[in-house]
């Protein structure tokens, strides 16, 4: 009898030890690492070229805010991040030059920020013009 209670606190200590292990270590991203292209709908009439903070993020689950601006230098590295976007999305460089996909290949959408954290960049693609877009800086305040 004593044996079997033993055996059963050993268990039930052991379980409760691996429940918090796995719980604690289950902690929300920091904003500075997510390496992924996050999208706001932004109307072009909110697109400027001053400098000025052209989109504030609401706070993240970590308290991060993501404040998007432009930067005059970050101009020369707009095709830079373009591909990699795209690369992202699911396509590739075909020979020529040109743009392929498949089925899971994900569109890039008009009137639409996209902002990616890591990289401290965001694309903004202007609607109703096909190849127009435009490089901002991303800053992480808290």
């Amino acid at each position: 009898m004593l044996k079997n209670w033993k055996m059963h606190f050993l268990s039930v200590t052991l379980l409760i030890l691996f429940i918090t292990l796995a719980l604690g270590s289950a902690t929300t991203p920091r904003t500075e690492n997510i390496n992924q292209w996050l999208i706001f709908t932004i109307p072009p009439s909110r697109i400027n070229y001053t400098g000025e903070v052209i989109m504030r993020s609401t706070p993240r689950a970590d308290g991060a805010r993501l404040l998007v601006f432009f930067e005059p230098a970050l101009t020369d590295d707009a095709y830079f991040y373009y591909e990699i976007l795209l690369r992202d999305f699911g396509w590739w460089r075909q020979e020529g030059g040109r743009w392929i996909g498949d089925s899971w290949s994900r569109e890039v959408e008009r009137g639409v920020m996209y902002v990616n954290p890591a990289r401290r960049v965001a694309l903004y693609f202007f609607p109703g013009r096909d190849t127009e877009f435009q490089i901002f800086r991303v800053r992480i305040v808290r």
